[in-house]
């Protein structure tokens, strides 16, 4: 019961974060195509570092705000199952699955680190790499319209997005 219990909260939180990182992704990558297509006086009057901003740093905070959101309701579900499945089975059973899931958890954290370590280098790369696209999509915007390249930097955009998100 207590592997079934962790699996479960681990395929949730698995697909509650790709989830949220999807939705994430195409709203960046949809603000920075309808910024690339505005007209070239908009871009003359716009600070080029809060579109920036909002592309990086305003759409990370949507992804966590999402990804709470969809924690709150799993997990939710998930301890109302259980809690109710233990009480009816026998409070012995409880204490004993209590118990597998804090050992679960542990050995799950500590293989997780030297993921998480990795990860967090593959987002500082992609990071840079995503500033340095919209630095020149947004910077040479003249050239981008007059030459209607558009597509072309939002598909590179998206190549350096997508793999930092998920």
């Amino acid at each position: 019961l207590a592997f079934i219990a962790a699996i479960s909260r681990l395929l949730t939180i698995y697909i509650s974060c790709n989830l949220a990182c999807l939705i994430g992704g195409d709203i960046s990558c949809k603000i920075y195509e309808n910024t690339l297509n505005q007209n070239y006086n908009y871009h003359l009057e716009t600070n080029t570092s809060s579109i920036i901003s909002t592309i990086t740093v305003q759409i990370s905070a949507l992804i966590s705000g999402i990804f709470s959101i969809l924690q709150i309701i799993s997990s939710s579900i998930i301890c109302i199952s259980l809690i109710t499945t233990l009480i009816l089975i026998e409070w012995k059973i409880a204490c004993l699955s209590i118990l597998s899931l804090v050992i679960t958890y542990f050995l799950i954290i500590r293989t997780s680190k030297k993921i998480l370590y990795r990860n967090g280098k593959i987002v500082a790369e992609k990071t840079q790499q995503q500033f340095k696209v919209l630095q020149e999509g947004l910077g040479s915007i003249r050239d981008v319209l007059l030459s209607s390249n558009q597509s072309k930097y939002v598909s590179i955009y998206r190549n350096v997005d997508t793999p930092m998100r998920l």
